[in-house]
C-alpha cells in the first residue's frame, strides 16, 4: 500500500496552529466552512499571515482550507487587512503571532 503526501505538514499547518492558538479554536474549526464571526475573522487572519510568512501561493493556501478557491483567499486576505486597521486589539493579536513565527519560522 503505498502512501499519499501528507500536504498537512509544514508552514501552513504551522501557521494554522499559531492563529487556533492565540485564538483558541481547534484546527477543525478553522479549516471548516463555519461561518461563526470569531472564527471567520481568525480564518482570515491566517489567510492573511499565510500569504505573506509563507511561500505559498492562493491556490496552496486554499488547499489547505477545505480546497477554497484563490479568490476566495484573496477576498479573506483583503477582509483581514481591514479589520487589522480598524481594530487595534486584533493588530497586537497579529503582531504576537508574528513575533512567534519570527522566532520559530516553520518549524515543527
Amino acid at each position: 500500500m503505498s502512501r499519499q503526501p501528507d500536504i498537512w505538514r509544514g508552514p501552513i499547518r504551522n501557521m494554522q496552529n499559531l492563529v487556533c492558538s492565540e485564538f483558541g479554536l481547534k484546527l477543525l474549526n478553522l479549516t471548516s466552512h463555519r461561518r461563526s464571526k470569531g472564527v471567520m475573522a481568525a480564518r482570515h487572519i491566517a489567510f492573511w499571515l499565510c500569504r505573506h510568512y509563507t511561500q505559498a501561493s492562493y491556490p496552496v493556501i486554499g488547499q489547505h482550507f477545505e480546497g477554497r478557491d484563490h479568490t476566495t483567499i484573496i477576498n479573506g486576505c483583503q477582509k483581514a487587512e481591514d479589520m487589522m486597521k480598524r481594530d487595534p486589539v486584533l493588530k497586537r493579536r497579529v503582531d504576537k503571532i508574528i513575533a512567534i513565527w519570527a522566532k520559530h519560522g516553520d518549524q515543527e
